[in-house]
Protein backbone atom coordinates (compact mmCIF):
# COMPACT_ATOMS: atom_id res chain seq x y z
CA UNK A 1 0.00 0.00 0.00
CA UNK A 2 1.19 3.48 -0.85
CA UNK A 3 1.89 5.57 2.25
CA UNK A 4 -0.77 8.26 2.78
CA UNK A 5 0.25 11.91 3.01
CA UNK A 6 -0.42 11.88 6.76
CA UNK A 7 2.14 9.14 7.28
CA UNK A 8 4.79 11.37 5.71
CA UNK A 9 3.53 14.32 7.76
CA UNK A 10 3.97 12.41 11.01
CA UNK A 11 7.41 11.16 9.92
CA UNK A 12 8.55 14.73 9.27
CA UNK A 13 7.16 15.87 12.65
CA UNK A 14 8.83 12.94 14.43
CA UNK A 15 12.14 13.66 12.68
CA UNK A 16 11.98 17.31 13.74
CA UNK A 17 11.15 16.26 17.30
CA UNK A 18 13.98 13.71 17.31
CA UNK A 19 16.52 16.32 16.22
CA UNK A 20 15.30 18.74 18.89
CA UNK A 21 15.20 16.03 21.56
CA UNK A 22 18.62 14.62 20.78
CA UNK A 23 20.33 18.00 20.57
CA UNK A 24 18.50 19.58 23.53
CA UNK A 25 18.92 16.47 25.66
CA UNK A 26 22.60 16.21 24.87
CA UNK A 27 23.21 19.89 25.65
CA UNK A 28 21.37 19.69 28.97
CA UNK A 29 23.26 16.56 29.98
CA UNK A 30 26.54 18.21 28.99
CA UNK A 31 25.67 21.49 30.77
CA UNK A 32 22.92 20.92 33.37
CA UNK A 33 22.85 24.65 34.15
CA UNK A 34 21.03 25.19 30.85
CA UNK A 35 23.25 28.15 29.93
CA UNK A 36 24.28 26.61 26.58
CA UNK A 37 20.63 26.67 25.59
CA UNK A 38 20.15 30.19 26.92
CA UNK A 39 17.94 29.10 29.79
CA UNK A 40 18.00 31.68 32.60
CA UNK A 41 18.74 30.47 36.15
CA UNK A 42 15.40 31.98 37.27
CA UNK A 43 13.57 29.09 35.58
CA UNK A 44 15.12 26.68 38.06
CA UNK A 45 13.62 28.63 40.96
CA UNK A 46 10.16 27.58 39.73
CA UNK A 47 11.10 23.92 39.30
CA UNK A 48 11.46 21.15 41.89
CA UNK A 49 15.03 20.40 40.72
CA UNK A 50 18.37 22.18 41.11
CA UNK A 51 19.52 21.71 37.50
CA UNK A 52 18.35 20.45 34.10
CA UNK A 53 20.12 17.07 34.07
CA UNK A 54 16.91 15.04 34.53
CA UNK A 55 15.13 17.15 31.91
CA UNK A 56 18.04 16.51 29.54
CA UNK A 57 17.81 12.76 30.07
CA UNK A 58 14.04 12.90 29.51
CA UNK A 59 14.45 14.92 26.31
CA UNK A 60 17.15 12.59 25.01
CA UNK A 61 15.17 9.39 25.61
CA UNK A 62 11.52 10.40 25.16
CA UNK A 63 11.84 13.09 22.48
CA UNK A 64 15.10 11.93 20.87
CA UNK A 65 15.48 8.16 20.84
CA UNK A 66 11.79 7.18 20.97
CA UNK A 67 10.86 9.22 17.86
CA UNK A 68 13.73 7.64 15.92
CA UNK A 69 12.41 4.18 16.84
CA UNK A 70 8.90 5.34 15.95
CA UNK A 71 9.99 6.57 12.53
CA UNK A 72 11.39 3.11 11.87
CA UNK A 73 8.10 1.55 12.98
CA UNK A 74 5.97 3.89 10.89
CA UNK A 75 8.03 3.46 7.73
CA UNK A 76 8.22 -0.32 8.10
CA UNK A 77 4.49 -0.58 8.79
CA UNK A 78 4.70 -1.91 12.37
CA UNK A 79 1.43 -1.93 14.29
CA UNK A 80 3.13 -0.87 17.54
CA UNK A 81 4.15 2.37 15.87
CA UNK A 82 0.54 3.60 15.92
CA UNK A 83 0.44 3.44 19.73
CA UNK A 84 3.96 4.81 20.10
CA UNK A 85 3.11 7.74 17.84
CA UNK A 86 0.00 8.57 19.88
CA UNK A 87 2.00 8.27 23.10
CA UNK A 88 4.82 10.51 21.91
CA UNK A 89 2.32 13.12 20.73
CA UNK A 90 0.39 13.03 24.00
CA UNK A 91 3.53 13.24 26.14
CA UNK A 92 4.82 16.17 24.08
CA UNK A 93 1.54 18.06 24.53
CA UNK A 94 1.60 17.43 28.29
CA UNK A 95 5.30 18.41 28.49
CA UNK A 96 4.65 21.69 26.71
CA UNK A 97 1.60 22.45 28.84
CA UNK A 98 3.71 21.84 31.97
CA UNK A 99 6.30 24.26 30.62
CA UNK A 100 3.65 26.92 30.07
CA UNK A 101 2.32 26.35 33.58
CA UNK A 102 5.71 26.28 35.34
CA UNK A 103 7.74 28.90 33.47
CA UNK A 104 5.18 30.55 31.22
CA UNK A 105 5.39 31.24 27.51
CA UNK A 106 8.97 32.31 26.82
CA UNK A 107 9.83 31.69 23.17
CA UNK A 108 7.96 30.78 19.96
CA UNK A 109 9.71 27.39 19.94
CA UNK A 110 7.42 26.33 22.81
CA UNK A 111 4.28 27.05 20.80
CA UNK A 112 5.80 25.36 17.75
CA UNK A 113 6.53 22.20 19.74
CA UNK A 114 2.98 22.23 21.14
CA UNK A 115 1.67 22.33 17.56
CA UNK A 116 4.01 19.49 16.57
CA UNK A 117 2.70 17.44 19.51
CA UNK A 118 -0.91 18.10 18.54
CA UNK A 119 -0.21 17.10 14.93
CA UNK A 120 1.59 13.90 15.96
CA UNK A 121 -1.21 12.94 18.35
CA UNK A 122 -4.04 13.86 15.98
CA UNK A 123 -2.76 12.10 12.89
CA UNK A 124 -3.07 8.63 14.43
CA UNK A 125 -6.86 9.05 14.59
CA UNK A 126 -7.28 9.76 10.86
CA UNK A 127 -9.04 6.87 9.07
CA UNK A 128 -6.42 6.60 6.30
CA UNK A 129 -3.66 6.31 8.89
CA UNK A 130 -5.51 3.66 10.88
CA UNK A 131 -6.20 1.70 7.66
CA UNK A 132 -2.50 1.91 6.79
CA UNK A 133 -1.57 0.23 10.08
CA UNK A 134 -4.39 -2.33 9.97
CA UNK A 135 -3.40 -3.74 6.58
CA UNK A 136 -0.76 -6.43 6.42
Amino acid sequence: MRKPFYIWLVVVCLAYLALAGLSGGYLLLKDPSGQQLGMPPEFLEKLPVSNYWMAGLFLLVVFGIAPVADIYGVLTHRRWALQLTAGIGAVLVVWMMLQFWLIGYQIPFQAWMLIIGLVIFSVVWFPKVREYFEEE
